[in-house]
């Protein structure tokens, strides 16, 4: 890893997330996009920006899963 890198691990319960409109899977396509849309940001604000947005995601749905978001930068 070079300085400036920045690695994600998380557990499925983010991804199979229940909610939107139609009741779907958050998945791994909308995780990834949060994550690129806010490269400028830093971690913390990442990890804000991405449990509020799963918290709208989720919306009245009840939470399936644990869900657990770790942020590193080199």
């Amino acid at each position: 890893y070079e300085r400036g890198d920045e690695v994600y691990l998380f557990t499925d319960g983010i991804t199979d997330q229940f909610g939107g409109n139609r009741n779907k899977k958050f998945g791994i396509k909308n995780l990834k996009e949060l994550i690129t849309q806010s490269f400028e940001d830093s971690i913390s604000e990442k990890i804000n920006y991405i449990k509020e947005t799963i918290n709208l995601w989720k919306g009245s749905y009840p939470q399936t899963d644990d869900m657990t978001l770790i942020g590193l930068k080199f």
